[in-house]
Parts: structure tokens; sequence; C-alpha cells
């Protein structure tokens, strides 16, 4: 990874992949973390290349989260937790979707 400075916040990752930055954004935001996400909207997310993992990376332009010196720590943490085991509870319950109509 380059070294972007954006002074006051630390660079934690970058991906190509336009979904997961969509799943580390609702992660940072769910926790409360405040972070800035560099290179979104840089290509237009209406294009297919701006969407498309192969396009941002064919076109050199990675999404890059940055979050404050003091948050790195539990940022990475919640970015890096896997969660998938929870699947495997057989008591687990889902609410029903609800009809706002």
């Amino acid at each position: 990874m380059d070294e972007e400075i954006i002074e006051g916040w630390q660079k934690i990752f970058e991906t190509y992949d336009y979904m997961l930055s969509e799943l580390i954004e609702a992660k940072l935001h769910d926790s409360g973390i405040e972070y800035q996400l560099m290179n979104k909207a840089d290509i237009g997310n209406t294009m297919v290349v701006g969407n498309a993992e192969m396009g941002r990376e064919a076109v050199g332009m990675p999404l890059k989260f940055f979050v404050k010196p003091e948050d790195a720590e539990k940022a990475l943490g919640l970015i890096n937790e896997d969660k998938s085991k929870m699947m495997d509870d057989p008591n687990i319950e889902f609410e029903e979707p609800t009809d706002n109509s």
C-alpha cells in the first residue's frame, strides 16, 4: 500500500472491492468510528468500472479507509472480525420483515 497521508488520520485499509468497502463502512458507522474514505466517488459510482473490483484495479484506484489514530486498533479489529460462525447457531432467530406500506 502506498502511504497516503491525511493530516490527523491514519490509513488502516484499502481494497479494490466496492462491496467490501460498503461492508466496512457499515461496520465503522455502526460502531461510531469516524472515518474518511478516499476514491469512492473519483471514478463515478454509476460506471461499471467504478463498482467493479477489476475496473478499479485496472485504473489503480483502490478505496482507502482512514480513521483517527486513537481508533485504528478498534477499527482494524472490526474489519478483521469473523462473525461467520454466528450462522451456525441453530437457535438464531430472524425478525420477520414488516410491511410499511
